[in-house]
């Protein structure tokens, strides 16, 4: 676990390090990276992100050329470093983490879930809660309870305080999504399980009460299983199957209708909603489509060609829509019409967790172990961080 965090006080002492810099320069000296200005801001975030050797700050009277001063702006002192804190957990994390105000919670692979400071890293449980299963690749906190789906066909309910599990609601199938939480209920889409492949839970989604673990109702949605976490829209609840079949389920009037079939390969993650446009945005092993609440697809696209599936859910930011693809790079596709709205940005690796927007930034994880943060309006690297292994679960933005 590896927690980046850039702030305030962070942006106030990279400014301090480039004026001092700057002063130092000789007036006459051009300095760029990238043909961009020092002062520029992408410099500034590249700085922040950078994590390579200290290098000493200039003197006055030792000013610097600028192939020097340009080699101090890629290397940073390490007060300029992101990486805040870091915590081996010996086991892979597949399961996207969460954040309350003060704490993150993790789950393993193995079924460990754990919590830590945000500040500083420090474990805020007496010792990891064990589940017994590997959970899915999403949890939901709902008041104090933390809620773990896991591949046992169980959802964990978990004291966000102290880890104790308190409540084992038995659903069947296979949970590979986190819970949706809508008001007081937990929306919980059913997969199928390896282990027990004619389960009839698989395809259902199912309602618990978010704090009593109460079944509230059930409805079958699919003979296929549900591996994506279902989306809410003005009382609605949209899903994807395994097959490519994609379908509202509207819980007042206890009806399930199928929206459309996007012919986009196996749905395996989350769509998302574009309210301004009216659409839902939906992506598949095989591309990723914009269908209408009417249920008529308005576009389709296949960025990446034949290797360009994407198996996480779209970000949809202002007018454009944010893939991560197999074929190892971010698309960015106008939200109107599906097409190029920037070139697609390459990373070293195929891409399986979803992007988040950060204020005017998107990050996206990638199989190259690194972490990328890419301008929102442009679609251009602001900074990026390695992290040393494959990054396979989404990121989470701290509140």
């Amino acid at each position: 676990l590896r927690c980046a965090v850039w702030d305030e006080h962070q942006q106030a002492a990279t400014a301090r390090y480039l004026r001092h810099a700057l002063a130092a320069a000789p007036s006459s000296a051009t300095v760029a990276t990238e043909d961009r200005p020092l002062v520029d801001e992408r410099v500034l975030a590249a700085v922040c992100g950078h994590a390579a050797p200290a290098s000493p700050l200039p003197t006055p009277d030792a000013r610097p050329r600028p192939q020097t001063l340009q080699s101090m702006v890629r290397n940073p002192p390490s007060l300029l470093r992101p990486e805040v804190w870091r915590h081996s957990l010996q086991a892979k994390v597949t399961t996207q983490p969460v954040c309350d105000a003060q704490h993150v919670f993790i789950a393993t692979h193995t079924g460990a879930v754990d919590a830590f400071d945000l500040t500083d890293g420090a474990a805020a449980w007496p010792q990891p809660a064990q589940l017994g299963a590997a959970p899915g690749d999403g949890m939901t906190l709902a008041g104090d309870l933390l809620w773990v789906p896991a591949h046992d066909g169980v959802l964990y309910a978990l004291r966000a305080a102290s880890g104790m599990i308190v409540q084992r609601v038995a659903i069947g199938g296979r949970l590979s999504s986190a819970p949706l939480a809508v008001g007081d209920r937990l929306y919980v889409s059913v997969d199928i399980s390896r282990e027990r492949p004619d389960d009839k839970a698989a395809g259902q989604i199912v309602a618990i009460h978010a704090q009593s673990g109460h079944t509230l109702g059930a409805w079958r949605v699919s003979s296929h299983g549900l591996r994506g976490q279902p989306v809410a829209h003005q009382g609605l609840l949209y899903v994807g199957d395994r097959q490519g079949a994609f379908f509202h389920l509207d819980v007042a009037r206890n009806r399930v209708e199928p929206l459309a079939q996007a012919r986009i390969g196996r749905i395996l993650g989350a769509a998302a909603v574009d309210a301004r446009r009216g659409q839902v945005i939906v992506g598949g092993t095989f591309g990723v489509t914009a269908v209408d609440f009417t249920g008529r697809v308005r576009w389709t696209a296949r960025p990446g060609g034949s290797v360009g599936g994407v198996v996480a859910q779209p970000l949809v930011c202002d007018d454009t829509v944010f893939v991560g693809a197999a074929d190892g790079q971010v698309h960015m596709l106008r939200a109107g019409d599906g097409q190029p709205a920037h070139p697609p940005f390459a990373t070293g690796g195929p891409i399986a967790t979803a992007p988040v927007a950060v204020r005017h930034l998107v990050v996206a994880g990638s199989n190259d172990g690194s972490l990328y943060a890419l301008e929102a309006e442009t679609g251009k690297q602001f900074w990026s961080y390695r992290s040393g292994a494959a990054v396979v679960a989404t990121p989470t933005v701290a509140p």
